[in-house]
């Protein structure tokens, strides 16, 4: 079930990456008006995941997960039979309230389940989910199938998990409270605020990356559209067996904690080198560059979120998830209307510089999980409860 319902969420997150060239011609816009399609995503992310934490203390797990799904289906269908570019904009926002109940609900629910190398394999499930909605989307348009089946597809596997669920979800228990007065509390604390900015780097460029890759390959390098699809792939089929990883590190020493948070200066120097040269070859060794920093850091973010408020795991996994939602919802269009300008190779060097600052920000913080003041948090984190 974790598996499918990530699954699903990542591939209704990258399937408009192959789409983007043919969404323009069809409605006669602009590729930064396109990218409108991510940010009212990214939009609905944002608000679903502040609202998140009461919606699963009110449904319980079961129950949010069968919204997500149901949510993800209905979202990709408007947009494969909209005949106009607003309704397929009222479509991403249903699919994006449907993938923010997921990035809130769901790691909570694989932390209980099976621990922090559960949250790695649902790290890997969506970023497997995108890789598959880039290659399967790359070779329809290659073969010019309407963009429209891809997102047809995107319906299925958004519905997929519903036949794999269980009869009983374990999550952990909280206590209902307002998600407000937690979230102030939240940002005050310094060490917060560094993993948002690392999973920013960790979770949102590696989002912005996969709406504008493709068409960066083709336009700024030249490559055809099959191939930039095979590399879509394996940027992040890679990135997906690295998040496995990812949490097999949230459970080892302080020393491979902290590596993980630096990773990302090996994504500054892909996103840099992609900049330089965007030729077939050299693409490849810079996605998979890339792979390592959008990866690694992931399941450790969410182990140290956890470990620093045990008592709000949902809520904290609700703040630390807003920034990855949030700068896409601005950087995306930017992206587009770089590309359109013929800008591409700095709005690399400008995501590269970004990640090497997240990276260099944490470059001390994987040694602990308690809280930057250095005040246990002696508060009970709450038994388990199943739905």
């Amino acid at each position: 079930m974790v598996v499918l319902v990530a699954a699903g969420a990542g591939y209704g997150g990258g399937n408009i990456g192959p789409a983007t060239a043919a969404i323009s011609r069809e409605f006669g816009i602009s590729l930064s008006t396109v990218g409108l399609t991510m940010t009212v995503f990214f939009a609905a992310i944002t608000v679903v995941t502040l609202g998140a934490a009461p919606i699963a203390h009110r449904l319980g797990p079961k129950l949010s997960i069968i919204l997500c799904c149901v949510l993800a289906a209905v979202g990709n269908l408007i947009c494969t039979v909209s005949p106009w570019f607003a309704g397929v904009l009222a479509g991403r926002a249903v699919v994006g309230l449907g993938a923010g109940l997921v990035f809130v609900i769901v790691p909570v629910v694989a932390r209980a389940s099976g621990g922090a190398r559960l949250v790695g394999l649902f790290g890997a499930a969506v970023t497997i989910g995108v890789a598959v909605a880039l290659a399967i989307g790359s070779v329809l348009a290659d073969a010019g199938v309407s963009w429209r089946v891809g997102l047809a597809i995107s319906a299925l596997v958004g519905a997929s998990a519903l036949v794999t669920l269980p009869r009983e979800v374990t999550a952990t228990a909280q206590p209902a409270r307002r998600t407000s007065g937690f979230i102030g509390r939240a940002l005050r604390e310094p060490a917060v605020w560094q993993l948002v900015i690392l999973f920013i780097g960790t979770n949102g460029i590696g989002l912005v990356i996969s709406t504008w890759l493709i068409q960066y390959l083709t336009g700024h390098g030249g490559d055809p559209l099959w191939l930039a699809g095979v590399l879509g792939f394996v940027l992040f089929a890679e990135t997906a067996l690295l998040r496995r990883v990812s949490g097999r590190l949230a459970e080892a020493g302080p020393t491979q904690r902290r590596l993980a948070a630096v990773s990302p200066l090996v994504s500054a120097l892909g996103l840099a080198g992609l900049a330089l040269d965007a030729d077939a070859l050299p693409a490849l060794l810079w996605v998979l560059l890339m792979g390592v920093g959008f990866a690694l850091p992931y399941a450790v973010v969410i182990e140290r979120a956890q470990r620093l408020f045990p008592e709000s795991a949902a809520e904290v996994m609700a703040v630390i998830q807003t920034g990855p939602n949030v700068v896409p919802m601005v950087v995306i269009p930017l992206v587009g209307s770089a590309l359109d300008a013929g800008h591409g190779p700095a709005a690399m060097a400008a995501l590269a510089a970004f990640m090497a600052f997240a990276a260099l920000l944490n470059a001390g913080q994987g040694a602990t999980g308690s809280r930057s003041a250095g005040r246990p948090d002696t508060r009970t984190a709450a038994p388990s409860a199943t739905t």
